[in-house]
């Protein structure tokens, strides 16, 4: 008869869960909490245990899977695009796999050998789990700063919350900064924030973004607006603006920018707004 500690099986997939999710938020930059993480991290151990003592169906099991992927990438941010949760579904998916798959081929390896260790590992069955478990750990915790220090790199990518409000409509994103965007709006020499067209819908209404119907705007609106030319690859093109009633960052407060729609494809590295490095120094 096969013996499940139940607390020992938890705790397991507890730490490979929060390690994975750690790691995914780290590789995609996502804003998200300890609280947030250790939830998500007590669910998927919690389903596993389910899965092992009472879900005997692969339907079942499928299904509260993908309910599990879903509750992650909908709890992991406050307010991360379709995209981005899409991709952190697979990068979690990937290094959920990889070191399960390391936990394992690690346990059994040390298991298999334990006596090698002499008393270390004497005692019952139940305290040599719980001794290999722990130094399963302490690998793990070796491999997860060396795998994070060569992902991240010399240069860190730093990012901003950021709030904006025009007329009665607002929005907030998570934006990236960059130290390159030296942009300014000639009217008023104010550092220029990008966003693409997906954010400013949610911000903007139509006439501002197709630049027609400009007359049926409240007169206030339209002093807001603004022609922005941006200059790349030695030619220059001149974007939709617009001077936001509010523009704040959690980090620095409120501060006097111009908004420009940048509307070439693709994020600014997986975000909708890019913010000048100037703003929060």
């Amino acid at each position: 008869m096969q013996v499940l500690y139940v607390d020992i099986y938890f705790l397991i997939n507890f730490t490979v869960d929060l390690i994975a999710l750690f790691l995914a938020v780290k590789l995609l930059h996502i804003k998200t909490t300890l609280p947030r993480l250790l939830t998500l991290s007590s669910l998927g151990a919690i389903y596993c245990v389910a899965e092992v003592l009472w879900l005997d169906a692969v339907l079942f099991k499928s299904f509260f899977a993908v309910l599990f992927l879903l509750i992650c990438a909908i709890l992991v941010s406050r307010d991360a695009s379709a995209l981005r949760q899409i991709k952190f579904i697979i990068v979690f998916i990937f290094v959920e796999m990889l070191l399960g798959g390391i936990v394992s081929f690690m346990y059994g390896i040390l298991d298999k050998y334990s006596e090698l260790f002499g008393e270390l590992f004497s005692g019952s069955a139940e305290n040599r789990q719980a001794l290999l478990f722990s130094l399963i750990i302490l690998l793990a915790i070796g491999v997860l700063k060396l795998f994070i220090t060569v992902l991240s790199g010399a240069k860190d990518i730093k990012t901003v919350r950021l709030s904006l409000v025009v007329g009665d409509k607002s929005v907030s994103c998570d934006a990236l900064v960059d130290s390159g965007n030296l942009v300014k709006d000639p009217m008023n020499m104010n550092p220029v924030v990008f966003v693409k067209p997906e954010l400013a819908k949610k911000l903007l209404p139509r006439e501002i973004l197709d630049l027609t119907e400009l007359e049926t705007l409240a007169p206030e609106l339209r002093k807001r607006i603004r022609l922005i030319p941006v200059t790349r690859s030695g030619e220059t093109h001149v974007m939709t603006g617009v001077v936001p009633e509010s523009a704040i960052l959690s980090d620095s407060g409120e501060i006097s920018v111009t908004v420009a729609i940048d509307k070439e494809g693709g994020t600014f590295g997986g975000y909708e707004a890019l913010v000048p490095f100037c703003v929060i120094e």
